[in-house]
């Protein structure tokens, strides 16, 4: 632990907090003692480890030195049982609606809540373990893909669920046992798939029987394009990544790019036209009408829990690393646009459709609102 500054603590706080400039560069100096990779968010650090004045200035007052405050935040209250579990996926519906949270704990049931006045509505009548989810573009209609474990053995099923009327619609064994996405592409659940033994399904579940259609099977895939045609291939001696189309097998193009060690270390924007690259110490977005990254973005940090997602539109990148600060780089311009200081692990993270507003989820079931910028 860094010592402790000169002088009356609460005063430097208070100075801080009031805007002084060299009060703010005397808390970023204490939070460089950290080895902290943001000065702001060292600060924060800092303070939460000086037990003598935490409890009288609270961290959400610090946050003020980011210059961002969640517009909301919010808390999935779990079981006695689960009290240490955490979010696993979010969803925000196109309307604006509703949000819907999954837990990574069998018998917690995803929370649906209000996304206007972000209140929980009631838990979603599931049997299963439901640990990926996805809203219909009507936001009427919400995609689950559920993970169980019978007679030794593991399994996935998709299904699709009603909302209004609580009730599940229909659902389907798949091919796999972990789901690395679900999504909704006309109208129907797009199921992506590993097994243990490196196996990628890529299926389709139609309505309105749920029907399940096998689009893709193989190795090495590192992303799926949201409409399904274009799949992200490692080489096999790591050393590129190649852009296939689903369909013919043809290399569209070839990045010369080494493979992420990590698999949220690349994605595709929702359009399929940019992809983004992760390494050790930079971000590449990609043109994929090109061979040469468009922008390159400075921030390094491993990938090992949050990841990269652009904005629904493609403008912005969020980039997550494992120091549980989140910032949003312009993809044009490679500058950042905005820093989101947390003190918990990001473990999901979610645009709204509008890309208005950003979620975030975190140790204990928090979830924070923001608006993105």
């Amino acid at each position: 632990m860094p010592a402790e500054p000169d002088g009356d603590p609460s005063q430097l706080l208070r100075a801080a907090e009031g805007g002084d400039a060299d009060a703010i560069a005397r808390m970023r100096t204490l939070g460089t003692n950290c080895e902290a990779r943001d000065d702001s968010v060292g600060a924060i650090r800092w303070y939460r480890q000086a037990a003598s004045f935490h409890d009288e200035f609270s961290v959400a007052r610090l946050k003020t030195l980011t210059g961002d405050t969640p517009v909301f935040e919010l808390t999935h209250t779990f079981s006695d049982t689960h009290k240490m579990g955490r979010i696993n996926d979010i969803a925000l519906s196109a309307d604006g609606r509703f949000a819907v949270f999954c837990a990574n704990y069998a018998g917690e049931r995803p929370s649906l809540w209000d996304a206007r006045e972000w209140k929980e509505l009631r838990r979603i009548k599931t049997r299963k373990l439901v640990v990926n989810t996805a809203f219909c573009p009507t936001g009427q209609e919400l995609g689950l893909y559920y993970h169980y474990f019978i007679k030794g053995k593991y399994g996935g099923s998709a299904g699709l669920f009603d909302v209004a009327n609580d009730r599940l619609l229909f659902d389907c064994d798949t091919s796999g046992w972990y789901c690395r996405r679900l999504w909704i592409h006309a109208d129907n659940l797009i199921v992506w798939e590993d097994e243990p033994q490196g196996e990628v399904f890529l299926n389709e579940v139609t309505r309105p029987s749920g029907t399940l259609k096998k689009l893709f099977s193989g190795r090495n895939v590192l992303d799926i394009s949201r409409d399904s045609t274009l799949l992200a291939i490692e080489a096999e001696d790591r050393s590129a990544i190649k852009i296939k189309e689903r369909t013919t097998g043809k290399t569209r193009i070839t990045l010369d790019v080494d493979v992420p060690s990590y698999p949220k270390g690349v994605a595709f924007s929702d359009d399929g036209k940019q992809f983004a690259t992760q390494d050790d110490e930079s971000v590449s977005i990609w043109d994929l009408s090109s061979q040469h990254p468009a922008t390159v973005i400075h921030d390094p940090g491993a990938l090992d829990r949050g990841g990269l997602a652009f904005s629904p539109d493609g403008a912005l990148l969020a980039i997550a690393p494992g120091d549980s600060v989140l910032r949003l780089w312009d993809v044009k311009t490679g500058e950042l646009r905005q820093t989101i200081a947390e003190q918990e692990f990001v473990h999901a993270f979610a645009f709204r459709p509008d890309g208005k507003l950003l979620v975030t989820a975190h140790d204990g079931g928090v979830m924070r609102v923001w608006q993105a910028r």
